[in-house]
C-alpha cells in the first residue's frame, strides 16, 4: 500500500507530440512495454552519457541539450520511462530500476563498441535513482556517475506531495535505496546542483556527496539556479 501511494502521486506522465525520428530506437523490456531511446550520437571514439531525466520530463525536451552536448564534442542519449514520451506501460518505483538496467545492457551490447570507449550514467532529480541503481551494479563497465539534483532519500518527494513520511509508515527499505548505493560506489563521482533547489534542496547534494567513499569526487554547486532552470544556468 506504502509503495502504491507513493506511486499513484510521483509520476508526471507526459506523452510526445512528434513522431519518433531516425535517432529514436524502442527497447523491448516485455512482450507489452517498450521504452523510447533518443540518440544523440555524432562521432565514435567521443565520451557517451547515458541520461535519465526527471520527473515529468519527456526526451523530445532534451533535444536542444542534445545538441550542447554534441557540440561540446559529446555523445548524448536519453532515455525514457514507461508511460513517459515514446513509451508505453506504467511506471512504478520498482520497474523505473530494473527497466533502467535493461536498458543500459541493450546499448552496451547494441551499439557500436566505439560509442562505449567512455560511457558515463547521468541522472537529473528522479533520474539519480536510475543512474545509481546501474552504478551499483555496473560499476566496472561505466567511466563515471553524475548527478544532477539528486536526493538522498525520500523526504524532499514527499514534501512535495504534502504527505508525511512516518504518518504513511514508509521506512527507508520501501524507497530507491540511494543512500545505501551511494555509499557503496567507489567510481568517478561528479554532483550538480543548484543552491536555490526549491523541490529537492541543495543539501541533498552536499548529502549524496559526503556518503560517497569515493577519491574521485566532485561537488559542482550552481549559484543562483533552482529546480527548473539549472540546465540553463549550468551550460551558461
Amino acid at each position: 500500500v506504502k509503495k502504491q501511494l507513493l506511486n499513484s502521486l510521483l509520476f508526471h506522465q507526459r506523452t510526445a507530440h512528434q513522431t519518433p525520428g531516425e535517432n529514436d530506437i524502442f527497447i523491448q523490456i516485455n512482450p507489452d512495454v517498450k521504452i523510447g531511446v533518443r540518440l544523440h550520437l555524432i562521432s565514435k571514439g567521443l565520451p557517451t552519457i547515458i541520461f535519465f531525466h526527471g520527473n515529468g520530463e519527456i526526451v523530445t525536451d532534451y533535444d536542444d541539450v542534445g545538441k550542447e552536448y554534441n557540440h561540446r564534442e559529446i555523445n548524448f542519449i536519453i532515455v525514457d520511462y514507461r508511460g513517459y514520451g515514446f513509451s508505453n506501460g506504467k511506471p512504478t518505483l520498482s520497474n523505473i530500476l530494473s527497466d533502467s538496467k535493461n536498458i543500459f545492457n541493450y546499448l552496451m551490447e547494441e551499439l557500436d563498441k566505439d560509442y562505449l570507449d567512455k560511457v558515463f550514467i547521468m541522472g537529473r532529480s528522479l533520474g539519480s535513482t536510475c543512474a545509481l541503481e546501474i552504478a551499483s551494479h555496473y560499476s566496472n563497465k561505466i567511466n563515471g556517475l553524475i548527478i544532477e539534483s539528486g536526493f538522498l532519500n525520500e523526504d524532499p518527494l514527499f514534501n512535495l506531495i504534502g504527505i508525511n513520511p512516518k504518518q504513511a509508515d514508509f521506512k527507508k527499505g520501501d524507497g530507491f535505496l540511494n543512500e545505501q548505493k551511494i555509499i557503496n560506489y567507489f567510481g568517478p563521482l561528479l554532483i550538480i546542483h543548484a543552491t536555490q533547489d526549491h523541490i529537492i534542496p541543495f543539501n541533498h547534494g552536499e548529502l549524496l556527496f559526503n556518503c560517497c567513499p569515493s577519491t574521485n569526487k566532485k561537488l559542482v554547486p550552481i549559484y543562483g539556479a533552482n529546480h527548473n532552470n539549472i540546465l540553463e544556468f549550468n551550460f551558461n
